[in-house]
């Protein structure tokens, strides 16, 4: 039997410029990450006479949607990023796989923009998107 454990799969953000090293925490309830490419990474063209080429796409640009509490400090980081205008790092590492940490990671990443504000009888959630220009499914060691 496998035990998975979400408290295993950490996320971290950096920015050299700004001093910023910080692992993410607060999540809301669920879903505490989803990434995807914006476009497939191979596709296949096909010649009247059925000889396919697969082609390389090089459009890397991936999609990153954090869901924190909005009582959560990661708030206030992903907030002064977004507030810099500057890129930074980004990686989400799942510690659950044996043989190997995996995870996705980009090198320039942005907020696209900030969440809309939310406050009621219970405590609500922030969802936040980054652009990833270099979006990659990887292994430990991007940051």
């Amino acid at each position: 039997m496998e035990l998975y454990d979400p408290t295993k799969v950490l996320i971290n953000v950096a920015s050299s410029s700004l001093g910023i090293q910080h692992v993410l925490v607060g999540f809301a309830e669920g879903s505490k990450i989803s990434g995807e490419r914006e476009e497939d990474k191979r596709e296949a063209h096909v010649g009247v006479d059925g000889y396919v080429t697969f082609v390389k796409n090089a459009n890397d640009l991936g999609t990153v949607t954090i869901s924190f509490k909005h009582n959560s400090p990661s708030n206030q980081i992903l907030n002064q990023l977004y507030q810099s205008d500057e890129e930074f790092k980004f990686a989400c590492i799942d510690s659950n796989f044996q043989g190997g940490d995996v995870g996705i990671a980009g090198t320039r990443c942005v907020v696209a923009n900030k969440p809309p504000f939310d406050r009621g009888d219970s405590v609500s959630e922030n969802e936040w998107t980054l652009l990833v220009a270099d979006y990659e499914d990887s292994f430990a060691g991007i940051l």
